[in-house]
């Protein structure tokens, strides 16, 4: 066996491998020796089938993947052994490679093209700037929170009258034009939302009720929608829109949502670990809570400006027709994507690779390393929270974590927290050595700059 590399470009070569009969004849013929003790053929014993009709009819098949597995396993192992930095992953030379006869041929050349990777030294240093935006927090935005917070905590009380923001409950009855109750009419339960009446006369006929009063109405003047109407009384849209008759309401029940009140209990029940004993610290600890929240927003445009950046700085060519072939022979079979459509698609492909070059390479620079233990620690920062220290607490969660990460089953979890680590561990990388040029902002402009908002 002999395998070669021949440089045509600096992003282009082709590895050539060749293969004697020495190197996959006694293999093909141990995988046919085990045919032969299963081979169950008409005429002969079972096991006792001649080696030449085994030969005769199963060697071509076996020849031809045992050369498919040595070609895989020889064109990788060169790549790794030579680190040979290569964009995607080998293709046939259609140009060098000949049709192979494996019927009558006992030498076989296969040729293979390669993208390379640029040379490049990235160089990570104050010349190149990249902003990075602090969401100020607001008084408003702290004062929403705590409005939506008593809101979520809050109880529901039954009150004696109604009130604009409460709830009734109760049955509705169709009347004729004389005011009586039709016969074989409609009739339905339903509640109203009062603050939702858009009828402001019928809406101040709903305010002061209680319990067994009897409200007359037009439920489609009352809500001037005939798809809420047709859901209050369980009838179609278009009787709805048509609907002429009054109809009496008997209220049955009355329910109010009272918000929770801003007190030591409140902020104990959104933050359990802390002690909180006044409204400023509550308002101190939302805030912290918030910037930690919105860290992941700017942390992410942050990284996206440094790749910006970089890919602006350090321009630099690929081997892009072959990528471009790349990518129509290894997409998913039940998705095929044709050459035309690799076109319109190709810049922005183009941009995530050459950022994944410029990643790795500063990954390798800058010596950013993740191990195993690194990321154990951090699921056992995750399970145990402010646990730590309890000895006993944490004997379990160590034992968990152990098993979680030994599972299959999570292995895709586990390289989403390795990810996770990298990202943060790039992003030191960048902080350390760019020139971060830290911007307050708004939510609102954060907002319109992170989703090209205007």
């Amino acid at each position: 066996m002999n395998v070669t590399k021949e440089n045509l470009t600096d992003l282009m070569a082709v590895i050539k491998i060749e293969l004697v009969k020495d190197d996959y004849e006694p293999q093909v013929n141990k995988i046919l020796k085990d045919y032969q003790k299963q081979a169950d053929m008409p005429g002969f014993r079972p096991g006792k089938v001649p080696f030449s009709l085994i030969v005769k009819k199963y060697r071509t098949a076996v020849l031809v993947d045992e050369i498919n597995k040595i070609i895989s396993n020889e064109l990788f192992k060169y790549i790794e052994d030579n680190d040979l930095k290569v964009l995607g992953s080998p293709l046939s030379d259609e140009e060098r490679q000949k049709e192979i006869d494996f019927d009558e041929g006992e030498n076989f050349e296969f040729y293979f093209d390669v993208a390379l990777a640029p040379e490049i030294d990235v160089v990570l240093d104050n010349t190149i700037a990249v902003p990075k935006y602090d969401i100020e927090i607001s008084d408003e935005m702290i004062k929403n929170y705590i409005t939506e917070t008593q809101s979520r905590l809050g109880t529901v009380i039954e009150p004696e009258t109604s009130e604009i923001n409460d709830y009734l409950y109760g049955s509705f009855v169709q009347l004729d034009e004389e005011g009586n109750v039709l016969e074989k009419g409609i009739t339905k339960s339903c509640t109203i939302a009062i603050d939702t009446v858009a009828g402001k006369t019928i809406q101040k006929k709903l305010i002061g009720v209680k319990v067994g009063d009897v409200i007359s109405f037009n439920p489609m003047k009352a809500m001037k929608n005939e798809t809420e109407v047709a859901t209050m009384l369980g009838i179609t849209k278009e009787i709805a829109k048509d609907l002429k008759s009054e109809f009496n309401y008997t209220v049955e029940k009355i329910t109010r949502h009272v918000p929770a009140e801003l007190n030591e209990e409140l902020f104990a029940k959104v933050f359990p670990q802390d002690s909180i004993h006044s409204v400023a610290e509550f308002e101190d600890r939302i805030k912290q809570d918030a910037k930690i929240s919105f860290s992941a927003d700017t942390d992410r445009i942050f990284s996206r400006d440094v790749m910006e950046a970089l890919i602006k700085k350090y321009e630099f060519p690929m081997a892009d027709e072959f990528l471009k072939r790349w990518i129509v022979a290894t997409a998913d079979q039940q998705k095929p994507i044709t050459a035309e459509q690799v076109e319109k698609v190709y810049d922005q492909y183009a941009k995530g690779m050459r950022w994944q070059i410029l990643e790795a390479l500063i990954e390798k620079k800058y010596e950013v390393k993740i191990t195993k233990e690194d990321v154990r620690a951090h699921l056992m920062e995750l399970f145990l929270g402010k646990a730590a220290g309890n000895k006993e607490v944490e004997d379990r969660a160590s034992e968990f974590v152990d098993k979680f990460m030994a599972n299959e089953d999570n292995k895709q979890q586990v390289k989403s927290v390795y990810d996770h680590l990298i990202e943060k561990a790039l992003q030191k990388v960048y902080e350390d050595n760019l020139l971060v040029d830290v911007k307050p902002i708004t939510y609102e402009d954060f907002v319109k700059i992170a989703y090209g908002q205007n």
